[in-house]
């Protein structure tokens, strides 16, 4: 067979760049306001219908352009910010790759209009599939505007892997956020058919932004970062150990103001928390690295989502200690206040008032517990020590082992209970007891998810209420929720953290629709909130958990099955000391 080499068609080659560039609607977003920012706006308004499918219109006050300039940017590799190779690795605006406005427009019908200040007129360009349907001159203020329209109508199979409107409208709210992030001296405010999601006023600084973005919870824990390294310098806001997300999509890591998704700086900031989080959580974080533009290549992927460092290690190493260090001189700032100087009735004033602070969370009156088992009364001097008597197992408590396990013996054997499988399955089964009871809070708690998280917990929320954990939307952007109470068992569990965990599993995909899934993931949720790896139980904490594992009548193993205990006979023991 004979292969014949050819020439593609330009709008084939148009279509093939499209698909590289604008691989859902939130894409065309990202590229449309990194343009309108690039421009030296600093007021854009996004708005968009149909999950950006029926429509997305981007209006900026930035440079507009002349009507040479508006008919050349809807050309292939039209660029006003590289002119020669070496500017192509020196790269320090947001926009550019040659691709995005032309690439947007072969496959949308495209109206752009432009104007800049000192024209009396502006440009409107209308194209529809990349094909240029007419050029005029119309009225309009000074700035950019650029209309999609039916994206995607040209190419139906792109259409087959795109998911609901609804999904499609997280994907764009989470676009927005990242980019509303980076600048919050920009006013930026997204619509939906016509309703107000976020509407942005200009931010004193980058904290204040994320918690009107996050939640004012978010707030109190957040701790400025600030570090000179030769390759690179490292600001921003990351949260204390103990404000912990289930997932990374809350940490937010910008390279020369460009959003990015980098392992390098995902694994630098988790090494700053060495030792402070516990497996599975994950920090708040917003992160800038400000760098030379020539020690990092911008044009590794086709929508700028990933870059490629020259001085990698270097990288890591500074974000590493950026977080760390900053870790370290709060808990040192804590100590300072929770134990006064000699001579001292208290911590000096100026101290608390110099801790930085970023809104303050809407708190209930009810006080979540440790656990979501009932705690016994303090057990008598003259008590025994915590035992566990199951048809499977006689345990007599030992201690405890690395924050993780309880140790006991049962016969001559010893055995290993690990407390958090077990207090997981432990809750799975008292769910399973008591379908649809719940305990409504004092008073609703209100929880800010991000717009993946909050868009699958709203369409989990009938069959949460069937299960007592009862949560309805609040406010128009569609990522604030109340609570208003919780399933019987879990009645001890801190509300924000139990909902937070568990939209993050939920759009996670680690957890069904099923009943039976989202029971597993309630609990999961629930004993991340409770007893967590590395922390230490009392002898109360033990017996109770001993005596709730005990009238167990399921199997021992985590409702995902991993197995609650591990036994090791005294012949395993005698042989590894060889006295077999």
């Amino acid at each position: 067979m004979t292969c014949r080499i050819k020439l593609l068609p330009p709008e084939l080659v148009n279509k093939i760049a499209a698909g590289e560039v604008v691989e859902r609607p939130a894409s065309v977003v990202k590229e449309l306001v990194e343009n309108s920012l690039d421009a030296g706006a600093d007021r854009i308004e996004v708005s968009f219908e149909a999950g950006g499918l029926g429509s997305i219109l981007v209006r900026d006050n930035g440079q507009g352009m002349a009507p040479d300039e508006a008919r050349l940017s809807l050309k292939r590799h039209a660029t006003s910010k590289i002119s020669d190779e070496t500017d192509l690795f020196r790269v320090a605006s947001l926009g550019f790759r040659g691709e995005a406005l032309p690439a947007v427009a072969s496959v949308s019908r495209l109206t752009l209009t432009t104007r800049p200040v000192e024209a009396s007129a502006a440009t409107r360009v209308i194209l529809e599939g990349g094909r240029l349907v007419s050029v005029e001159e119309i009225g309009a203020p000074p700035g950019t505007s650029v209309e999609v329209r039916d994206l995607f109508f040209n190419t139906p199979a792109r259409l087959k892997f795109l998911k609901s409107d609804r999904t499609e409208s997280s994907w764009i709210k989470e676009a927005f956020i990242r980019l509303a992030l980076a600048r919050p001296q920009v006013f930026f405010r997204l619509s939906e058919t016509g309703q107000a999601l976020l509407n942005l006023a200009p931010a004193a600084g980058a904290g204040d932004r994320l918690v009107e973005l996050l939640g004012p919870e978010v707030g109190q824990g957040l701790i400025p970062i600030e570090h000179d390294h030769p390759a690179v310098r490292v600001s921003g806001l990351v949260s204390s150990p103990e404000t912990t997300r289930a997932n990374s999509r809350s940490i937010f890591g910008y390279v020369n103001g460009r959003h990015v998704r980098d392992r390098v700086i995902l694994a630098g900031i988790m090494a700053g928390y060495e030792g402070r989080l516990v497996k599975g959580r994950f920090p708040v974080a917003l992160v800038f690295l400000d760098l030379e533009p020539g020690t990092v290549d911008v044009n590794v992927h086709p929508a700028k989502l990933e870059v490629r460092f020259r001085h990698a290690g270097a990288i890591h190493l500074a974000l590493k200690q950026a977080v760390s260090g900053a870790l370290r001189a709060e808990e040192r700032f804590i100590w300072s206040l929770a134990e006064p100087g000699q001579g001292q009735a208290g911590p000096e004033p100026r101290l608390a008032e110099s801790r930085p602070s970023f809104g303050r969370p809407e708190r209930s009156a009810f006080e979540p517990g440790r656990s979501g088992i009932r705690e016994p009364a303090p057990l008598p001097v003259d008590r025994p020590e915590p035992s566990l008597s199951h048809d499977r197992l006689d345990f007599r408590f030992l201690g405890l082992y690395a924050g993780l396990y309880l140790v006991g013996q049962s016969g001559p054997d010893l055995v290993l209970i690990d407390q958090h499988a077990a207090h997981e399955r432990i809750l799975f089964e008292q769910l399973k007891a008591s379908p649809g009871q719940s305990q409504p809070l004092l008073l609703p708690l209100n929880v800010t998810l991000t717009p993946l998280e909050a868009e699958v917990l709203a369409g989990s929320l009938e069959q949460l209420a069937k299960l007592g954990l009862a949560v309805e939307p609040f406010g128009p952007r569609g990522l604030s929720f109340v609570v208003k109470s919780l399933p019987a068992p879990l009645s001890g569990t801190d509300p924000a953290g139990l909902v937070q965990d568990l939209a993050a599993k939920l759009s996670g995909g680690r957890a069904g629709m099923e009943p039976e899934g989202l029971l597993a993931a309630l609990a999961r949720s629930a004993c991340r909130q409770a007893i967590k790896a590395g922390q230490e139980m009392s002898p109360q904490e033990a017996a109770s958990l001993l005596e709730a594992l005990g009238r167990l009548s399921g199997p021992l193993t985590c409702p995902h099955g991993r197995p609650i205990l591990r036994r090791l006979t005294r012949a395993e023991i005698d042989r590894g000391f060889r006295r077999q």
